[in-house]
């Protein structure tokens, strides 16, 4: 997939706040990964558009957490789905973990539909708290190829964050119309998957909403 690499430090929206006191320079990781993956959508937003849109969309606390589900508020492209945390976390705000392997397999098939996904890692510290978002944007074998907006490179994720069974803390699932999938991907399924996302997120609470909703947990 063509998607470009963004720091998130950078000079253009490195210094835009979050929230009072809170950068993007230093806590706007996962705006940017959010602003590489939509690439693949043909949306092109740049980390500081990006978060523009999400604060007038009321994304963000007041100590900068951004809702997930904010995203959908800034283009009808995208849907959010979850958060999985897996048992590599140690944040005690989580609840049930699923297993790494099963994390993995996860985002291994979201990055074959052509969406790039935000994945979480510890960067600081190395104290089992997940501090940090990476993109997955394609896969290697037992590895991801990831986008780190800390660095403004791309790499494997084993380079920097070790195993992925070990260095995966979570992710978050969004499903968008993608435009162009890694070798070896499926165009056409990531496509259909976005319409029945789509549909699912407009239709009122009913039979047919929990059909989709099943339907998209099967892959997600």
């Amino acid at each position: 997939m063509n998607i470009p690499i963004f720091l998130q430090s950078s000079p253009v929206w490195g210094g835009k706040e979050i929230a009072p006191g809170v950068t993007m320079g230093r806590f706007g990781c996962l705006i940017t990964c959010l602003s590489m993956a939509l690439q693949n959508s043909a949306l092109d937003l740049d980390p500081g558009r990006l978060c523009d849109a999400l604060k007038a969309a009321n994304a963000f606390s007041a100590t900068g957490d951004m809702t997930l589900s904010a995203l959908e508020k800034v283009t009808n492209r995208v849907t959010f789905h979850s958060r999985k945390a897996t048992t590599n976390c140690k944040d005690l705000k989580y609840g049930e973990r699923m297993d790494p392997q099963s994390a993995f397999d996860r985002i291994r098939g979201l990055v074959m539909l052509g969406m790039p996904t935000p994945v979480n890692v510890d960067l600081v510290g190395k104290d089992g708290v997940s501090d940090h978002w990476v993109l997955s944007v394609d896969v290697e074998g037992s590895d991801l190829i990831i986008n780190d907006p800390a660095y403004g490179d791309s790499l494997r994720f084993t380079k920097r964050y070790g195993d992925p069974l070990t260095g995966i803390y979570g992710y978050a699932a969004y499903v968008i119309q993608p435009v162009e999938v890694p070798m070896g991907g499926h165009l056409k399924f990531g496509q259909s998957m976005a319409k029945v996302a789509e549909a699912w997120r407009q239709l009122p609470y009913g039979p047919a909403k929990v059909m989709l909703r099943e339907a998209l947990d099967s892959f997600i």
